[in-house]
């Protein structure tokens, strides 16, 4: 039986190395972890925001009737097994403006959101690059910096969701419980486009999980809140090694890239990396102290430089 099982296997590990579609990888992978990892990925009952007001859609009308069916719901492994099929490829709709005209695809053009960042640190930002706002924004962002390709969001998911398991008592104690670390691999754990608001990307606690799982220095960058995150538990690189990316929320609930120049003031380190990074990881900040005492000599009092604001 054993014999049998693993022949199985072995036909799905050549299918998936000879499979020349990196779309249909992709799924294979989420799939597997689905399997491997039930507790915090896509299997999970998804949250039921309150009944919304107004008639009905067919959609709930259709979802009324199946409550009423003798049918037995397929399981999960079930579900797991029929979605690896081939997937079905998704068309990127171009975004319309106020007016109804068709515009540019987010990635392909340069966007004024510059004038969303404090005014002070304006004149060192190189440009800013949109992204597809599709709630996977934030994720998209990353990716464009570490991928090489903001269409690599679900692979940004995963090694952030990878991260937060496998050192999941360090990020307890780093989001403030049990409750917010569960809270966080709930978000990671989406695999669609377009993503409900409930699962999109939230900081300042994100900020760690993403600096140290690609050990990285990322710049978190707002009209309200400046921060630099820095990697917890890795011992700190050459400063010609590191690599420096940064992040912009803009709109109210919208990531962007944002490319600095050399040189550029930075925002003062996150005070939970102070707080809990390990012994090994105590001077990634050193090689950042002039460009930290930079932003803070130009920054006004308006921009919070700690991760919780204090509302009086």
């Amino acid at each position: 039986m054993e014999e049998t099982l693993l022949a199985h296997f072995d036909c799905f590990y050549n299918k998936f190395l000879n499979e020349e579609n990196y779309d249909v990888k992709v799924n294979y992978v989420k799939k597997m972890q689905e399997l491997a990892h039930p507790k915090s990925s896509s299997l999970l009952e998804p949250k039921v925001n309150a009944q919304p007001r107004g008639r009905k859609s067919t959609k709930e009308k259709n979802a009324a009737k199946e409550q009423n069916s003798t049918r037995r719901d397929p399981s999960e492994f079930e579900h797991v097994l029929a979605s690896l099929e081939t997937p079905k490829p998704v068309k990127e709709k171009p975004r319309r403006n106020l007016k109804g005209k068709v515009k540019v695809p987010a990635q392909l053009y340069i966007c004024p959101f510059i004038n969303q960042f404090p005014e002070a640190i304006r004149p060192y930002i190189e440009s800013v690059k949109d992204v597809d706002d599709d709630g996977n924004c934030g994720f998209r962002a990353v990716s464009g910096f570490m991928k090489g390709d903001v269409h690599d969001w679900l692979m940004v998911r995963s090694d952030l969701l990878k991260e937060l398991e496998t050192h999941l008592h360090l990020y307890e104690q780093v989001v403030g419980g049990t409750q917010r670390a569960m809270e966080l691999l709930h978000i990671l754990s989406w695999y669609e486009s377009p993503a409900p608001q409930e699962q999109w990307m939230t900081m300042p606690d994100m900020g760690h999980i993403i600096a140290s799982a690609y050990n990285c220095v990322l710049v978190h960058l707002s009209n309200v809140q400046c921060l630099t995150f820095l990697p917890l538990q890795s011992k700190p690189l050459p400063s010609m090694k590191r690599k420096v990316i940064a992040i912009g929320f803009v709109d109210g609930g919208h990531f962007v890239q944002v490319f600095l120049k050399k040189g550029s003031p930075m925002p003062p380190i996150a005070c939970n990396w102070k707080r809990h990074r390990l012994s090994i990881a105590q001077n990634w900040d050193a090689a950042h102290v002039a460009a930290i005492q930079k932003f803070n000599d130009i920054i006004g009092v308006d921009v919070a430089t700690k991760e919780v604001i204090h509302v009086k």
